[in-house]
């Protein structure tokens, strides 16, 4: 797990650095200094990292002054340490419940995702995708308690607070919906999609800019 971490963090600090000096004359040595020295941060980071909220704020606020062509490359990054448990099992547990949800078996998606969250209660993508499958099968009461949970667990869960967002649609409670879609902007201010949604609900709230 290390390995994939160490990089994608080669990787996206190459992104970052192009695209913060790109066009000022840097020369790649400096890229090479900078990429190198993030080598070695990668030989201790299962020590100094052992609690992911240090390795997330970081990429956090880099999420949000990023230029637009490279905010996916630090959001990805985001998602992949958020999508990690730290148990082989309970990933996997998380890959088979991702997988019936693609296959239209939601019942069995909830039975994988619920696991999860026993075997590892404080990992939040698990009450996220328990809350994506709960209400699947319609019950929306549960879905809004595991996406709680999950918010509760890491606030910054920009898909945990987008699927928020859904569920508030689909009840009909667009004014909240809004809300929680621009919460998730303030986050990731390049995140897909939302703004155009944002326009749309407002328009079906009746809500016009005074």
């Amino acid at each position: 797990m290390i390995l994939w971490r160490c990089h994608s963090i080669h990787s996206l600090l190459f992104y970052v650095i192009r695209a913060r000096y790109g066009g000022m004359g840097y020369s790649l040595k400096i890229i090479g200094f900078a990429v190198a020295a993030a080598g070695l941060y990668c030989l201790s980071v299962s020590a100094v990292f052992a609690d992911k909220g240090e390795l997330l704020d970081p990429l956090f606020e880099t999420l949000k002054t990023v230029e637009p062509e490279y905010a996916d490359q630090v959001a990805d990054e985001i998602n992949r340490i958020l999508d990690d448990s730290g148990s082989a099992s309970s990933n996997l547990l998380l890959m088979r419940g991702r997988e019936a949800i693609e296959a239209g078996s939601f019942h069995a998606a909830v039975e994988h995702f619920s696991a999860v969250t026993e075997h590892a209660p404080d990992f939040a993508e698990g009450w996220h995708m328990l809350a994506v499958a709960n209400h699947k099968i319609g019950k929306t009461g549960l879905a809004l308690s595991d996406i709680q949970r999950a918010l509760a667990l890491e606030p910054r869960h920009f898909k945990a607070i987008v699927s928020l967002g859904m569920l508030f649609t689909a009840q009909g409670q667009y004014e909240k919906a809004i809300g929680v879609f621009e919460e998730a902007q303030s986050i990731h201010p390049n995140i897909r999609g939302v703004k155009d949604y944002i326009a749309k609900l407002r328009v079906i709230a009746g809500i016009t800019d005074i």
